[in-house]
């Protein structure tokens, strides 16, 4: 019997193919997954690579006196054995401040990088000394569909392909204080980083400073005992001695100055000091110290303060909102906020200055209309010696509008104030001309601009 042509696929037909092509879906996915799997892996490895080649970077890019492990890191092997069951000995595991991590953590996508770091010291069985070279292993590790994979490279470094010469120079910024005429010393570590034993020169941009050494060694600058140092190699700058210091050993110095008799208390005298290597001029290192006659003041800032009830007072707690309570006064009246030292910190206080900013508000609805002339007084005392601080009277303000903002500096510097006597900050409403009489509201304005009264305290 003829098939017509134009009956179409069979059911059987139809069915060989469907599955056919089902055959063929599944491996080609089959195949590109497995092809993507290989890619991410292939990804994975490079990374490695990468993060391998970064951190052996990194090691050649410090001094080779620095070149350690992170002596300040826990849990760092003290050896370590660079060939395994091989005939290479045990090396020993250098550590040093501000050195390398050994273990650093990686993260990318789902996956992470655990990177290990060590540095050995080297011998050369062909020198006749020790510690020939720094050793540098890193190992990268990375988990990817269930299997831990490690990736291992090292470096030998030697002296010569690093820097030679270095200091550090602690700390950065120096305070000390005494009282003036007599010598005065701010403490600092010198550190030679360098890989050979090296000099180091001082120089100041004061005149009057010098540096001297711990020569009894108990970490405290003694005048009568430290002595100072001394040009040794005769470039005109004091410097660390004849006694060279050794790569990564630290001599205590103190740089000192005097304050001339009659320097008033509290003035600051700040100097720059210059630590230079002798072998290498370009390794430098730059400190800044200051110098306070009479002692390293400490500030106590106060401010006005009317809580919502109870007394007025000027307290170191800035007031948290511009919405205090105002305390009203009538023409003739005064109103006062009051401060008691307390026994502590100090014994005593010295004032240094004042800045007081108040706001006379015209009380009403409707307060607008012709200005009003509002003579006042301020005054700051010592209400328990009874000495007047500062005052300033005959004061006059128009007040044309619902409140004026008022800012006054007072004469306060110099003035002490001893541990439980009273300060005593008070405003007088003397006269309002128009209309009489009228009330004023007075408040501290602004917590916005700093202090109301700055005082030192001695130390």
């Amino acid at each position: 019997m003829k098939r017509d042509v134009d009956a179409g696929f069979t059911l059987v037909e139809t069915l060989l193919a469907m599955a056919l092509g089902a055959f063929l879906f599944i491996a080609l996915t089959y195949t590109a997954a497995a092809g993507l799997r290989s890619l991410e892996g292939r990804r994975l490895h490079q990374e490695a690579l990468a993060l391998t080649g970064q951190a052996l970077e990194e090691a050649r890019g410090i001094d080779y006196a620095t070149a350690g492990i992170d002596a300040a890191e826990a849990g760092v092997p003290t050896s370590l054995d660079p060939d395994g069951a091989g005939p290479l000995p045990a090396e020993v595991m250098v550590r040093t401040i501000g050195g390398l991590p050994h273990r650093s953590t990686y993260p990318l996508g789902s996956s992470s990088f655990n990177v290990k770091r060590w540095v050995t010291f080297v011998d050369d069985p062909g020198r006749g000394d020790t510690r020939d070279y720094k050793r540098v292993v890193v190992e990268t590790s990375w988990t990817w569909r269930g299997q831990t994979t490690t990736q291992r490279s090292e470096e030998l470094l030697a002296i010569g392909n690093t820097n030679r010469y270095g200091l550090s120079f602690t700390p950065a910024l120096g305070k000390g204080g005494g009282v003036v005429g007599t010598k005065i010393g701010i403490k600092h570590l010198i550190t030679n980083q360098g890989t050979f034993a090296d000099r180091f020169d001082f120089s100041f941009d004061v005149a009057g400073v010098t540096a001297y050494s711990d020569s009894n060694g108990n970490g405290s600058f003694d005048s009568g005992t430290d002595l100072a140092l001394v040009d040794t190699n005769s470039n005109s700058k004091p410097d660390t001695g004849n006694v060279l210091l050794q790569p990564l050993v630290s001599r205590t110095i103190f740089i000192v100055y005097t304050f001339p008799v009659g320097t008033p208390f509290g003035t600051a005298k700040p100097v720059k000091i210059i630590a230079t290597s002798e072998l290498d001029p370009s390794a430098v290192r730059t400190v800044s110290d200051t110098f306070y006659a009479g002692g390293v003041p400490r500030i106590l800032d106060l401010y006005l303060h009317k809580p919502v009830s109870g007394t007025a007072v000027m307290n170191t707690v800035i007031p948290t909102s511009l919405t205090e309570t105002a305390q009203s006064i009538n023409k003739g009246s005064s109103f006062a906020w009051v401060y008691t030292a307390p026994a502590s910190p100090a014994s005593s206080y010295v004032a240094d200055k004042a800045t007081v900013q108040l706001r006379l508000s015209r009380p009403g609805t409707t307060c607008t209309g012709e200005a009003e002339e509002a003579d006042y007084t301020v005054i700051l005392k010592n209400t328990t010696t009874g000495t007047e601080w500062a005052r300033v009277s005959d004061k006059a303000i128009f007040v044309n509008s619902c409140s004026v903002t008022v800012s006054l500096s007072l004469p306060t510097a110099g003035k002490t104030l001893a541990a439980g006597q009273k300060l005593e900050l008070r405003v007088q409403l003397d006269s309002v001309t128009y209309p009489n009489p009228r009330t004023i509201s007075v408040k501290h304005d602004s917590v916005t601009t700093g202090w109301t009264l700055r005082l030192v305290i001695m130390p």
